[in-house]
């Protein structure tokens, strides 16, 4: 079955999530840590794109991304799974794809659903039986930045050749923790080490939308807060058993065992105004139409013909072999 084709539209929000395929290879501990905020500073210095809130949890990660450039967004996601894909399989010695499939990226269509969403993004490791708040979590989060609307940090960049492959079993923590040790004091007295700032802008969102918003950033702010503490608050008193706890989740181990039990379903618009999301629909069927008629006309040879604006499209190099094949 064909992929549904992107669409990318300037000043809109998008929520992007990517799960790998098996295993749980995002431990919280200070080696995947730094690793994995050292390959999202060098993306956004690469690519710069607005991150308003960000979680990575065991398997996947969740990310609200404003988008003021398509091919920038597209560019930023490719470069952050690439380099985590690398690495990881470089800690596990083998080599491959990691992830399950293209990043999920659907259109967040009304403020309702943006904050619905963060909301969702924050109560993640509470829902998961990890922890009893979002505070205690050890993992990546922009909560910290949320809270307290932080200033860029900044964050050393692990390249993957300094990596090594990790082995399993007893003792494996420490290692991890001897690695990342080596690691930043070596380059660091060899003068190889680079350090760029990694963003959180939280409610990036809010500006984006502008008056669409609805609401100033603080009414918003509060609301996701309120919203926060209340899931958590239903989700621990309704708890059989405790939570895993932040010191236990640092040293699971890179190679444990797990198979996502079920998938949620994709869907490219997200809205709580059902006749928005209808328009949306619309719209976005005219889209791919449109990129469809002119991909026909490529393949013709008719190449003075543009894609329109948010549409990823096949180099042009690639669709003059096929009009050679013809």
């Amino acid at each position: 079955m064909p992929r549904p084709r992107r669409m990318f539209i300037a000043n809109e929000t998008y929520l992007a999530t990517a799960r790998v395929r098996s295993g749980l290879p995002f431990v919280p501990d200070r080696l995947i840590n730094t690793f994995i905020k050292g390959v999202l500073a060098r993306a956004q210095h690469l690519y710069p794109v607005i991150v308003s809130d960000v979680i990575f949890m065991a398997n996947h990660f969740h990310m609200i991304i404003v988008c003021k450039d398509p091919e920038v967004v597209r560019s930023f996601n490719c470069y952050v799974k690439g380099e985590i894909a690398k690495g990881i399989n470089r800690m596990h010695g083998r080599t491959g794809p990691i992830w399950q499939g293209r990043t999920d990226m659907p259109i967040l269509l009304t403020p309702e659903s943006i904050i619905e969403k963060i909301a969702y993004i924050y109560t993640n490791p509470v829902k998961a039986g990890l922890v009893d708040s979002i505070d205690q979590y050890p993992g990546i989060s922009s909560w910290k930045a949320f809270l307290n609307e932080s200033k860029p940090e900044s964050v050393p960049w692990v390249m993957t050749s300094y990596l090594k492959k990790i082995t399993s079993g007893f003792g494996e923590a420490k290692l991890r923790e001897n690695l990342i040790e080596e690691i930043l004091n070596k380059k660091a007295s060899e003068n190889n080490l680079q350090y760029y700032d990694i963003i959180f802008d939280p409610l990036g969102w809010v500006d984006a939308l502008g008056e669409r918003a609805g609401m100033p950033k603080n009414e918003v702010k509060e609301r996701i807060i309120e919203r926060v503490r209340e899931i958590e608050k239903e989700i621990r008193e309704s708890r059989i058993s405790r939570s895993i706890g932040a010191k236990a989740l640092k040293s699971q181990s890179l190679f444990k065992s797990h198979k996502p039990s079920k998938y949620s379903r994709r869907v490219f618009c997200i809205s709580h105004d059902i006749s928005l999301r209808k328009t949306f629909i619309n719209i976005y069927k005219q889209f791919v139409e449109t990129c469809r008629f002119i991909y026909e006309k490529w393949k013709k040879g008719y190449f003075h013909l543009k894609m329109p604006l948010g549409a990823f499209a096949p180099p042009q190099s690639i669709t003059a072999v096929a009009v050679a094949l013809f």
